[in-house]
């Protein structure tokens, strides 16, 4: 199998992959029959019209490794569209041939590792399929630059654009052979989430009815630099002892730029009781998370489960205001798997509890 020759900007995506463990990954038969449930896993299938039952079941398998392995609660729409893109990306090469080893079909992509346009847009359905993201495949017409090439129309929260996951390909056996105008370094943003009429400025031509309508480009479109910073940022959980008041617990924290980030509902449920007690409360309509000082917290489970070497995706937090007592401060946070994250110090500050360090355990002491 052919290794694909990685210029400087697809290096930078790889750093998103820091190992391609998926290769080796054992997919339980629970996983194959969830992603089988979401999926067009049968005679005819739009993932490879000509793919065996044995095929389609390794289709499943890699399908539902690549969710194992990159997909983790707490992801946005882009945020997963973009790791199926980097996936491929990173993981199949352009095949010299439509003609061999499936090469038009997601087995290709996603099993042998190499496709041509057709494969790499019905493995991409085949991941949004997986992943609940709403994924239309589609062809060019006659009247295209290129009457034979194929991609996508993807859903990221409720909009419609254009993604052409086999255009991120820079492999030799490419350059030239489409008709579509490449640079000596791929400006992503020229295929990644545009608009319809953005798409066929490039001389692509398709039926406007055979997928929905995609009126604009997502805020990538021309910005190469935004597009680069803004992959997907895997971060893992490590535990970290803390003695509060003279007690020993564990909390789950996560290394962020080398400071230790600490989930805020585990600091309230471990100071329930004491003077520096607090409640939380995330105000939805609002976009606000209520610290109040004055009232015990209320548990709402899942506090204090520590456990090293939780994946998640670093966001920043969702909340739009943070409020102790009524006024208003801005620390520094982020939102990992659905919970925010704060510094322990910066939420010692706000609530009025001493934090030190004895060399091995945080010491937490109220007042």
């Amino acid at each position: 199998m052919k290794k694909k020759k990685l210029v400087s900007t697809v290096l930078i995506m790889v750093i998103v992959f820091q190992c391609l463990s998926i290769f080796f990954c054992t997919v339980n038969a629970a996983d194959r029959d969830s992603v089988k449930q979401s999926g067009e896993y049968y005679s005819g299938s739009i993932y490879g019209p000509a793919l065996s039952n044995s095929e389609l079941n390794e289709v499943a398998d890699a399908v539902a490794a690549f969710l194992n392995e990159y997909i983790v609660d707490g992801m946005t729409d882009q945020q997963r569209v973009r790791a199926a893109c980097d996936y491929l990306m990173n993981t199949c090469s352009y095949a010299a041939s439509w003609a061999r080893n499936g090469a038009n079909t997601a087995w290709g992509a996603l099993v042998y590792h190499e496709a041509q346009c057709s494969g790499y847009a019905r493995a991409f359905k085949a991941l949004c399929d997986a992943m609940g993201i709403g994924c239309y495949y589609v062809h060019a017409d006659e009247n295209s630059i290129n009457p034979s090439h194929q991609w996508n129309v993807v859903c990221v929260d409720g909009n419609w654009y254009i993604i052409d996951v086999q255009a991120f390909d820079k492999s030799d056996e490419l350059i030239g052979q489409l008709g579509i105008p490449y640079s000596s370094i791929i400006d992503y943003t020229k295929y990644y989430l545009v608009s319809d009429e953005e798409y066929a400025s490039m001389g692509l031509s398709w039926d406007r009815s055979s997928a929905p309508s995609c009126p604009s480009s997502y805020s990538y479109y021309e910005d190469y630099y935004a597009y680069i910073n803004d992959a997907v940022n895997y971060v893992y959980s490590g535990t970290q002892n803390i003695i509060v008041n003279g007690v020993p617990q564990t909390i789950e924290t996560y290394n962020v730029n080398d400071s230790n980030y600490v989930k805020l509902r585990d600091i309230a449920y471990l100071l329930n009781g004491t003077k520096n007690n607090f409640n939380v409360v995330w105000d939805d309509n609002n976009n606000i998370i209520w610290i109040d000082t004055k009232t015990q917290y209320t548990p709402v489970g899942g506090e204090l489960g520590a456990e090293s070497g939780k994946k998640g995706v670093l966001n920043p937090t969702s909340a739009a205001s943070f409020r102790v007592d009524g006024a208003e401060h801005t620390p520094d946070s982020y939102n990992i798997r659905n919970n925010n994250y704060y510094k322990l110090r910066d939420i010692g500050e706000l609530i009025g509890f001493d934090v030190d360090w004895d060399g091995s355990n945080v010491i937490v002491k109220t007042k």
